[in-house]
């Protein structure tokens, strides 16, 4: 064909955060609202069964406000088979840059000619339709295509994504070079033309992708909502929301209590202590509102456990607890805000410290919370003066006997969390002391 441009068609087919959000967020609130779900009506299907778009785009630069395409390709890939092709290099109606031009190959004269982003754009956007788009480094390129199908189409583009990239980190780790030549290599796919054009490059995408739906279903990854939540980009979670049934959500209960997120495969990805589970329920599911590095581990849930406590700082203990058992990339204290200070007994080897603080993970007592932080200073120095300890106002090492000395001054049982008032108690104390 004379023109640059070709459609090759085949078979034709088908925390809590406080505060006021800054203006950054509010527009990538509204942006995700636009995008909430999109129009992709086939997340439920199996990974064998969706119909995708697998495309590349080269460009004169990585921003699209400062930048423009010079080429793409795309293929429509369903039920293992390829339907369908679109082609069109694109007049930038700028010089491409030296280091782009050695790169790619693609010269001034090469697109001169060539029809401009206006026209191709419209028809791109027809041809991708409301199909799972997967590509390399795809957040890189979808800002091109909101871009350009938001000034030429007048609509962003609100199709769900596959990134090759990102599913290499979770499925491949361990190999070095995770470019899309470094993949080639390992995984020594064939390729016939030139790489960094988007032809040779969406084909090496596709023999990538399709060893890696391989893998997925490997995994128990079953289906595109489950593997879009997988390979973990902040949008996609977002947009998807709880993956956990709603039966199981009503059976969550108002009582106060330690909430458990798991993953597919039973990972415990986050866990906080609650006064109501049923409302901690609603306020992780607002994924919008959520801190951002909470919106993975919040999104890859698929089951959820609970236990009930008697009150909250029973539930405030078990949270404790379970942190120093399984360590957490995002504090629950920083999600909810919440941290009380106690008088406690931790238990370190065969001695116990005696301290004031927010509960750490091996406390055996607690009284608290805390409201006179002086008077309860003023009470841990009385208790070293007692037994002859050097006070110090980060607390002291006592011996498994002194503990229990302590625990029984204080009025209360091993494994307790009692109500403590520095005040009364030092009175108490001293009575005894004369005594």
């Amino acid at each position: 064909m004379t023109d640059d441009r070709r459609r090759r068609p085949m078979d034709s087919a088908n925390p809590r955060r406080r505060g006021k959000p800054s203006r950054s967020r509010q527009d990538s609130k509204r942006r995700l609202s636009i995008t909430r779900r999109g129009r992709t009506r086939h997340l439920d299907r199996a990974l064998s069964e969706g119909s995708y778009v697998v495309f590349d785009i080269e460009s004169t630069g990585g921003n699209p406000q400062h930048n423009a395409i010079t080429e793409v390709f795309a293929i429509r890939y369903r039920h293992g088979k390829v339907l369908d092709k679109f082609y069109s290099l694109v007049d930038p109606k700028m010089r491409i840059p030296p280091i782009v031009r050695k790169m790619t190959g693609i010269t001034d004269a090469m697109v001169k000619g060539a029809p401009p982003v206006e026209k191709v754009m419209p028809e791109f956007v027809e041809f991708i339709g409301h199909d799972i788009l997967v590509s390399h480094n795809t957040i890189g390129d979808m800002k091109f295509i909101r871009h350009y199908s938001e000034t030429t189409v007048g609509r962003m583009v609100d199709n769900y994504f596959l990134c090759t990239h990102l599913l290499t980190e979770k499925l491949f780790p361990e190999v070095p070079d995770k470019s899309l030549k470094g993949l080639g290599q390992y995984f020594a796919f064939e390729t016939q033309a030139r790489l960094h054009r988007a032809e040779a490059d969406t084909w090496l995408t596709l023999a990538l992708f399709e060893r890696q739906l391989e893998h997925l279903e490997i995994r128990g990854i079953a289906d595109i909502s489950q593997a879009i939540r997988f390979q973990g980009d902040y949008e996609s979670s977002t947009r998807l929301g709880w993956s956990v049934p709603r039966e199981q959500l009503s059976e969550v209960p108002r009582k106060p209590g330690v909430l458990y997120l798991k993953s597919q495969s039973g990972e415990l990805t986050f866990f906080a202590s609650s006064q109501d589970l049923a409302r901690e329920i609603k306020g992780l599911s607002r994924f919008d509102q959520l801190p951002r590095p909470l919106i993975k581990p919040v999104a890859s849930t698929a089951n959820i456990e609970f236990q009930t406590e008697d009150h909250m700082f029973a539930a405030l203990m078990a949270e404790a607890h379970q942190l120093g058992e399984t360590p957490l990339s995002f504090a629950p204290c920083d999600w909810h805000g919440r941290v009380s200070t106690f008088l406690y007994l931790e238990e370190q080897g065969a001695d116990f410290r005696f301290a004031m603080g927010p509960l750490v993970a091996n406390v055996v007592f607690a009284a608290g919370p805390v409201q006179n932080g002086k008077e309860a200073l003023q009470f841990i120095q009385v208790i070293a003066e007692k037994i002859g300890r050097p006070y110090h106002r980060r607390g002291f090492l006592v011996s498994r006997s002194e503990a229990q000395q302590i625990a029984l001054l204080l009025g209360a049982k091993a494994h307790q969390i009692q109500w403590f008032n520095p005040r009364s108690w030092l009175k108490a104390l001293s009575e005894k002391l004369k005594a």
